[in-house]
């Protein structure tokens, strides 16, 4: 088992492809991404909120123009804490992306090309902003996410179609005699039963494509404390026993693998355990599936972040100043899957090992000094820029984004082609 300690400033040991300043009025650390004009190349979708409601967004190509703003110039904050409901998709299948958010009061979708609003949806009775947004595919078998989740932040999920029709909503209270408290942070769609359409973990039971619940996970810790803060799919089968999902527990301080039934294969307990990515390592010239997650609800640099095998053994301990902001991407082009670091602009391979530092542009002190105040910036994603089937790196910050292009554009463990990688669909800041 490595250990390795980041120090909270390096000096880069790469430059940026390419830094795109984003309109402040109209940006902030919230981006995702999608080819919204349908010209073939993905554009950064960027917003501002208050307290989650969408107030400003925007726009941008990767030529640095700005595309469209929309709403209200300097309105609410930049930063962000949680998920914002604000996302980018093909809901109708017409080869360009919408752009779809909720205000205080509704889900409002804006055409891609313009940022014009198409159509304003209320949300329901008790409702004031969505948390987030998800999009699924719960109505037509074997179709294409065309329905929506929206929910509030502990309490209650509601699912629609794109007509705006309710499907279903879940209201983990009618729950609580069997221990459910609160529902999930970001629902994580697949499915589980292979009968075409999605499933969800709504907290800590499976809830079927109609609402009904399948199964609640088989562990006292998670049954009853916290609520689940982050899902990841690991394996999916025909044979849900032989399904493996990863998920971590606010509350219960849990780290766990699951499989289709609600079997808990192994726990890590001790530690807040909050976001979890996987991926695929080459270790002693054998490849295998891996797990990264940081443990939050530290002091600023006193964070540290685990990478452990399938089997639960434990391979890495990372010391860093601040760890929440994670991914995996090849970035030497050896098949497996490195760790890209945000806040530390850190990648390592699987034996701890420094690859790169990530340069920032010409706001790079800027950015350091905001850090050292307790920002959380910058955030990352990982996302296929050019178009070539290779992860590329987009740190995001108050109002730019910054992009690393992959130096070996190969294929990668973590995204193939016609799947989308972790943030090109349902982003999540969990």
């Amino acid at each position: 088992m490595f250990e390795t300690t980041i120090p909270a400033i390096q000096d880069a040991t790469v430059q940026p492809s390419k830094v795109i300043n984003l309109p402040k009025d109209h940006a902030g650390h919230w981006l995702v991404t999608g080819d919204v004009d349908g010209d073939g190349e993905i554009e950064l979708v960027s917003a501002r909120n208050e307290h989650q409601a969408i107030t400003a967004a925007c726009a941008c190509k990767l030529d640095g123009s700005v595309l469209w703003t929309w709403g209200e110039k300097g309105r609410g904050s930049r930063t962000l804490f949680h998920d914002l409901p604000l996302q980018v998709h093909d809901i109708n299948e017409n080869g360009k992306m919408d752009v779809f958010l909720s205000t205080r009061d509704g889900i409002i979708i804006l055409d891609g090309e313009n940022g014009k609003e198409v159509v304003k949806h209320p949300l329901p009775p008790g409702l004031k902003v969505s948390d987030c947004i998800t999009f699924t595919n719960m109505s037509s078998k074997d179709g294409e996410p065309s329905d929506m989740i929206i929910k509030s932040r502990y309490d209650k999920i509601w699912v629609f179609t794109s007509d705006w029709e309710e499907l279903w909503s879940w209201p983990p209270g009618q729950q609580r005699l069997s221990g459910m408290l609160k529902t999930c942070h970001h629902p994580e769609p697949f499915d589980l039963d292979y009968d075409g359409r999605d499933e969800i973990l709504g907290g800590n039971i499976m809830l079927d494509n109609d609402g009904s619940e399948l199964w609640m996970i088989d562990s006292p810790e998670m049954r009853s404390r916290g609520h689940l803060d982050a899902l990841r799919l690991v394996h999916l089968n025909v044979d849900p026993e032989r399904t493996r999902l990863a998920a971590s527990y606010c509350g219960a301080d849990c780290f766990a693998l699951l499989d289709g039934t609600g079997r808990v294969i192994w726990k890590k307990t001790g530690e807040h355990y909050e976001s979890i990515d996987v991926g695929k390592m080459v270790r002693d010239g054998r490849e295998e599936v891996v797990f990264f997650v940081d443990c939050d609800h530290l002091p600023r640099g006193k964070s540290k972040a685990y990478l452990f095998s399938e089997k639960g053994d434990p391979l890495g301990l990372v010391n860093l100043y601040y760890g929440r902001q994670h991914r995996m991407v090849d970035w030497t082009g050896d098949g497996g899957s490195d760790i890209v670091l945000g806040n530390s602009r850190t990648i390592l391979d699987s034996k701890g090992n420094v690859i790169d530092i990530l340069g920032m542009g010409e706001k790079e002190r800027e950015i350091l000094a905001r850090q050292m105040a307790g920002n959380q910036e910058p955030y990352v994603s990982i996302v296929d820029v050019n178009g070539n089937d290779a992860g590329d790196i987009i740190l995001h910050t108050l109002d730019q984004a910054i992009i690393h292009e992959n130096p070996n554009p190969v294929k990668v463990t973590t995204g193939t082609k016609g799947k989308p990688f972790r943030d090109e669909k349902n982003f999540t800041f969990y």
